[in-house]
């Protein structure tokens, strides 16, 4: 039984791998905007942040947004015309007693 368990499981996992092979990549031409809010930061709301070119310095403090950015740099050399905002909120999530539903 358990063998007979073990094989439906293995063809399971195997179809769903198999159906996973169909993706389509979106078209790089492709337009839009990309708000991002991350919680401990330096309050800064950043606008386009993937065309744009920062120094690390630029960046005290704050690691979210330094990942951010390198994320949205690449992003934007496949979908050029995508924009990527970044809200990097100071404190923890509830900090200030701002709630991220209140922001």
């Amino acid at each position: 039984m358990k063998k007979v368990l073990s094989l439906v499981l293995i063809a399971v996992v195997a179809l769903a791998l198999a159906g996973c092979n169909k993706y389509e990549s979106i078209d790089s031409g492709v337009t839009g905007e990309i708000d991002i809010m991350l919680w401990s930061g330096n309050g800064e709301y950043m606008e386009d942040i993937g065309h744009k070119t920062y120094e690390p310095s630029d960046f005290t403090s704050a690691q979210n947004q330094a990942a951010a950015y390198a994320v949205a740099k690449e992003f934007n050399k496949v979908y050029p015309n995508v924009i990527i905002n970044v809200w990097a909120k100071a404190d923890d999530p509830h900090g200030g007693g701002v709630t991220w539903q209140q922001e």
